[in-house]
């Protein structure tokens, strides 16, 4: 069972996957799951913002078909919201700008969270030949 909570600013509502209900449910999902702090698995260390899981494990917890979560991994990688490690028995997964999305200090997350997403934005707008 999981405690506390998570902070999601406003400025999400702007995000170019928002509108994408299966992309946003997966995005919010890793970010209520990620590691609050640093710890150790089974030797490894999984940093503040990371995550120990397999494709298996994120299908049975958001009720997305595999296909699907594979292809919203490949494309959260892709427009840098996540950097996926893939292992033998596990992936682990880190929550790109993390401590900007959770700053313990409300100020200062609504500033770096805003200019996050919109340099997210604009490398999306850069990186996209169909965007006008």
């Amino acid at each position: 069972m999981y405690i506390g909570w998570i902070k999601l600013h406003r400025i999400l509502l702007d995000w170019e996957w928002y509108t994408d209900v299966y992309t946003a449910h997966l995005f919010m999902h890793l970010l209520l799951v990620a590691n609050t702090e640093d710890k150790a698995w089974m030797g490894i260390e999984v940093k503040r913002g990371e995550l120990i899981t397999s494709l298996n494990h994120l299908v049975r917890e958001t009720g997305v078909s595999k296909d699907r979560v594979r292809t919203i991994l490949k494309r959260l990688e892709r427009t840098g919201e996540i950097v996926k490690e893939t292992h033998n028995k596990f992936t682990k997964i880190t929550v790109v700008n993390y401590n900007q999305y959770q700053e313990k200090h409300p100020q200062k997350a609504s500033v770096k969270c805003q200019k996050a997403v919109r340099k997210m934005s604009i490398s999306n707008q850069q990186n996209n030949p169909n965007f006008p």
